[in-house]
């Protein structure tokens, strides 16, 4: 995973070259805040979904799925 903070925006890229789908804890946020979907290579995730702090999501086999905080 892959972390980037740039002018007050988080941006957190994971990467899955595994050959099966891999569970990732995200990490917490304040109350107010959620993380949303940008990008799945995979393109088997909900792009228009939001995602709670220290929620768990899955990440498919051979992908990248980029978040940001919303």
């Amino acid at each position: 995973s892959y972390l980037v903070h740039h002018d007050g925006c988080f941006l957190l890229a994971i990467f899955n070259a595994h050959h099966q789908a891999v569970e990732w804890k995200l990490p917490n946020l304040a109350k107010d805040m959620n993380w949303h979907l940008m990008l799945d290579t995979s393109e088997r995730m909900d792009k228009n979904i939001n995602l709670g702090a220290s929620e768990k999501i899955t990440v498919p086999s051979w992908s990248v799925v980029v978040i940001t905080i919303d």
